[in-house]
């Protein structure tokens, strides 16, 4: 059962746990991708962060080994790890930006102009492919019935609300996407892929046509949970990385 593909998401799985500085694996992670490497198992990172960051993380981090990819925002980007910088690869980020660029113009850019008009954010963020707004809390009651009443059901959306906040993507995008494409590029078989995850977005990754291991920490989110058992993973004892780890040694081995 050992891996040949690794695949990690960062926040709450490979960070978090009270670890600090935040912005570099705890080093007991990077003795653990290392380990991995060392056993011919090639590690990659699948989350919501931008490229860049993830370069960052892991030249902050005392890791040795460097990750055969980047999967970022949603899938939005893939890239691969180099001296310098990660570099983006194509055809596939210039067709996922293409696409992008259709759902922004249809949909996304009318959303936003529509809400901003209308409601006073008390924190606003947009990075092109992900909306967040938090409305003043004298509005609260006034923006939900309102998201509700226009926003409950769009066709090439994702629009996530809940008590007077409201988070936006592109139903095109998940984090499997970028994982499909790497799968493919190295030709390894879904058997021997493990992906590492806490959040429900990350059991895009943990598809069967994409990866048959699946490992989460306690405080993974009970649908992941439910997943990666039924996926006959393991649940591991321990926030973030520790539980990463705990639940590898228990479905694969002890790591030495």
């Amino acid at each position: 059962m050992f891996p040949k593909l690794f695949v990690t998401d960062l926040d709450g799985t490979a960070l978090g746990g009270g670890y600090k500085p935040y912005a570099r694996f705890p080093d007991h992670f990077s003795e653990f991708l290392d380990y991995l490497h060392d056993n011919g198992c090639q590690w990659a990172i699948n989350t919501t962060w931008d490229v860049d960051g993830q370069w960052d993380l892991v030249e902050l981090s005392s890791v040795k080994s460097k990750p055969v990819f980047f999967m970022a925002e949603f899938g939005l980007r893939l890239a691969k790890y180099t001296s310098k910088g990660a570099e983006l690869l194509q055809p596939y980020v210039e067709t996922m930006e293409k696409q992008l660029k259709k759902v922004q113009k249809e949909a996304m850019y009318p959303l936003v102009n529509d809400i901003c008009s209308k409601f006073r954010p008390e924190l606003m963020h947009f990075y092109g492919h992900l909306f967040s707004f938090n409305v003043i809390p004298e509005e609260r009651e006034e923006f939900n019935k309102y998201l509700s009443e226009c926003y409950s059901n769009v066709d090439e959306l994702n629009v996530n609300a809940h008590d007077g906040r409201v988070g936006v993507y592109p139903k095109f995008m998940h984090k499997g996407l970028a994982l499909a494409e790497a799968i493919k590029i190295l030709s390894i078989d879904p058997e021997d892929v493990m992906i590492a995850g806490d959040e429900t977005a990350d059991i895009d990754m943990m598809r069967p046509n994409l990866a048959h291991l699946a490992v989460c920490p306690e405080n993974a989110a009970e649908k992941v949970k439910s997943h990666v058992i039924a996926m006959n993973g393991q649940v591991g004892v321990g926030l973030s990385s520790h539980g990463i780890i705990d639940a590898f040694e228990k479905l694969v081995g002890k790591c030495d």
